[in-house]
């Protein structure tokens, strides 16, 4: 058989996925030398393909069947200029991550929300023809639990995560906030929107963060703000209407998901590792589990809150 010059053994087979990059660093036989030639290809600048071949030990067959895929790689990486860090961030964080799928289950008789009054303000009362009623406990047809914060809380110590500057938004829309529960990083801009013609009062109950209060009177008057530490969970309310209040999560880092009409939710891109996962609702408190994520099979995790 004809030998494959840059390796020195017999050339194999090649699949159709042999020359695609993303196929073969799935292989979780190869996860310790991908990790070991990158830092030896940022540190000393020689070929990734030859520092890849000396790390790989065992996985030389592995190699030669895909040996175009990794050249094309490290073509890739040539072109772009990565550094050794850029390189460490995506291949750790990325490739080598997981994720964290599940639901929020509710067990028990769902409860029956009081009826919102809205006759204080015309305004308000005239945006809904029908009665609206509380967001406390909101159960899905499918026995699920709808706005149950979940997050990592603890397994991440150590690491740092640049705050987006990706906004996001929490509407007074309706006389209500949109949405109820949500999250956000430390140091993330936070864009409050007034859609209604009537003033509304955006009041931060922040313990953790400097807290604020600021009257919005104006339709379509829109502000911003952030977040200097993290917090589980800060309030929102409206002084005006006291009906209105929201729950925000502001978090390090960007695990964090929010159960919605299905009761489910998931964190992507978790890099592999042993967490602790909690639950949080506005009622039922909080609730906490363990768990180890790989990169090769999502974690399934469920919470189950009684009423």
């Amino acid at each position: 058989m004809k030998k494959n010059k840059i390796l020195g053994h017999p050339r194999m087979q090649r699949s159709s996925t042999a020359a695609k990059p993303h196929v073969f660093l799935r292989s979780r036989s190869m996860r310790g030398a991908l990790r070991c030639a990158l830092y030896a290809r940022a540190l000393f600048g020689m070929s990734f393909v030859a520092h890849l071949r000396k790390c790989s030990g065992r996985n030389l067959r592995f190699l030669s069947e895909n040996v175009s895929g990794i050249q094309m790689l490290d073509s890739r990486l040539k072109r772009a200029g990565m550094t050794f860090f850029l390189s460490l961030l995506i291949f750790s964080q990325t490739i080598f991550a997981g994720t964290v799928t599940g639901k929020a289950n509710f067990s028990g008789t769902a409860p029956q929300m009081e009826k919102i009054s809205m006759a204080a303000d015309p305004v308000c009362s005239s945006l809904h023809p029908e009665p609206v009623s509380e967001e406390t406990v909101l159960v899905n047809n499918n026995g699920t639990l709808k706005n149950v914060f979940v997050y990592v809380k603890e397994g991440l110590e150590g690491k740092t995560f640049p705050a987006p500057t990706t906004l996001v938004t929490i509407n007074q829309s309706g006389c209500q906030y949109h949405p109820h529960v949500f999250g956000i990083q430390v140091g993330q801009p936070l864009e409050l929107i007034n859609s209604d013609s009537t003033l509304h009062n955006v009041h931060s109950l922040a313990e953790q963060s400097k807290s604020f209060n600021l009257g919005m009177p104006l339709q379509g008057m829109k502000l911003t703000k952030k977040f200097e530490n993290p917090e589980i969970m800060v309030k929102f309310k409206c002084d005006v209407h006291p009906w209105m209040n929201a729950y925000i999560g502001v978090l390090t880092h960007p695990y964090y998901n929010v159960s919605g009409d299905e009761g489910t939710f998931e964190i992507k891109d978790l890099p592999a590792g042993d967490y602790v996962i909690e639950a949080w609702h506005e009622k039922y408190g909080t609730q906490t589990q363990n768990i180890t994520v790989t990169e090769d099979t999502p974690a399934q995790i469920e919470f189950t809150f009684a009423g």
